[in-house]
């Protein structure tokens, strides 16, 4: 593979013979064309694929929490790349066929700032999935302004509730209403903190899961 830095190609996707050019991260890449795919089917690329698409369809269901819980990321990747990364290798357990999610094992934040500690789940109430954790601020690297990023997935349903900047460090909980459907059923929740600024954010912490109250 190479980086290009002029223009005889332009900064477009292009094929030339057994040359492939594209942009990524604002730079021109070129790379060879396989000549071909050995072992395409083995059940070690076949275990990297389904754990691929498991991860794809949980990123899509926490976007909203993952798009700001890798500000510190490289700039060539986005917060997609960077959820794909950590998780694909990870958070998928199992054998060929029978693959599942680890979700005390996902990672929706990954950043400088000190994570949550003493962060606890509970659903006492009715239609509601209570979050609380320890104000654990200090003057370097966990503040009292950070706020906290709740993300509470009904796998059951394959919903998400999340609560976004909605409350800070120093408040130490957050309830959430989850919708009535949701009785009966495990959840699972991740907290994370992002700074005031939106520029760092903490390693999120898996808090655990809990049936809805009903």
């Amino acid at each position: 593979m190479a980086i290009l830095t002029g223009g005889l190609l332009g900064k477009s996707r292009k094929a030339i013979g057994d040359l492939v050019t594209y942009v990524s991260g604002g730079q021109q890449i070129a790379r060879m064309k396989a000549s071909s795919y050995k072992d395409a089917n083995s059940d070690d690329q076949k275990l990297q694929r389904n754990a691929f698409v498991l991860i794809l369809g949980l990123f899509r269901i926490l976007m909203a929490s993952v798009k700001v819980g890798f500000p510190e990321r490289q700039s060539k990747h986005s917060a997609y790349n960077a959820f794909m990364m950590y998780n694909t290798p990870e958070a998928v357990s199992g054998a060929l066929g029978s693959q599942v999610i680890d979700y005390s094992e996902i990672v929706t934040s990954k950043g400088s700032l000190l994570k949550a500690s003493g962060a606890l789940v509970d659903s006492s109430i009715t239609d509601r999935v209570d979050i609380t954790w320890d104000d654990n601020s200090n003057a370097t690297t966990g503040f009292t302004t950070d706020k906290a990023v709740i993300s509470v997935y009904n796998p059951v349903k394959d919903e998400v509730t999340t609560s976004l900047f909605d409350v800070t460090r120093q408040t130490e909980a957050r309830n959430i209403t989850v919708p009535s459907a949701w009785q009966g059923d495990t959840v699972h929740a991740w907290l994370s903190f992002v700074s005031n600024d939106n520029a760092k954010a903490s390693d999120s912490v898996y808090i655990g899961s809990v049936t809805v109250s009903a």
